[in-house]
């Protein structure tokens, strides 16, 4: 069983249920991480009630790293293999989920350690391919995945659309909720790299 997160906060209702509808025939369980002080459940939580939703309400905004390590001790619980990572804004097309697992999957079956696996993806600011990120003692590397190379090894990814295999959080933990936002991905990434 595979499982995504979405971490909500005042999120727009209308793309967070279009967002549901784009993840449903990919994933298992959409479980709902709620940070939004007020919670979701003033609108009428029916939207929510699919059977593959699980919502969490955390009944204040704990931070991105509380909120995830809640949906990943959710996923662990109900015996997810794989979890992914999003924030409410993402979209994702048809086949994404499968293809990162897909990627997964096959750099493990050549006996690569794999912390996470993420996307390319465009940056809207620049409309270019947003660089991977590798880190050579002081200096930073920003390198241009090329579209014809299965991957691109990175030292860290962006939290949102990230796949995580649960073997994956035994090994490197859970995320630090003492930094709240910034730099949770960051952290994290370097503490499986290490």
């Amino acid at each position: 069983m595979n499982s995504a997160i979405i971490v909500l906060f005042n999120p727009d209702l209308t793309h967070l249920n279009n967002f549901i509808g784009q993840l449903s025939g990919q994933i298992d369980k959409i479980i709902l991480v709620d940070n939004t002080p007020y919670s979701l459940k003033q609108y009428g939580n029916d939207e929510f009630s699919e059977e593959n939703i699980i919502y969490i309400d955390l009944k204040d905004n704990l931070g991105i790293a509380t909120a995830h390590n809640a949906g990943i001790k959710k996923a662990i619980e109900i015996d997810s293999e794989y979890v992914i990572i999003f924030d409410q804004d993402s979209s994702v097309p048809e086949g994404f989920v499968n293809s990162l697992v897909s990627v997964d999957k096959i750099l493990r079956s050549e006996g690569k350690k794999i912390a996470a696996v993420g996307p390319s993806y465009i940056d809207i600011k620049t409309n270019t391919m947003a660089p991977v990120i590798q880190f050579n003692g002081l200096k930073v590397n920003r390198i241009i995945p090329k579209e014809e190379e299965l991957y691109t090894s990175a030292d860290y990814i962006i939290s949102s659309g990230t796949l995580i295999h649960v073997d994956a959080f035994k090994t490197v933990g859970l995320m630090m909720e003492e930094l709240f936002i910034d730099y949770v991905d960051l952290e994290w990434g370097l503490r499986a790299k290490k």
